[in-house]
């Protein structure tokens, strides 16, 4: 049996992986701005 709390926990880890490489992207998109 999969435990719940178990399984929200690894999707919001998963989910704040995504956000900070997102965000580390968008910075490196900036900086090719300049």
């Amino acid at each position: 049996m999969i435990n719940l709390v178990q399984v929200w926990i690894l999707n919001s880890h998963c989910k704040m992986e995504m956000l900070l490489s997102v965000s580390n992207f968008s910075v490196d998109f900036d900086a090719w701005d300049y």
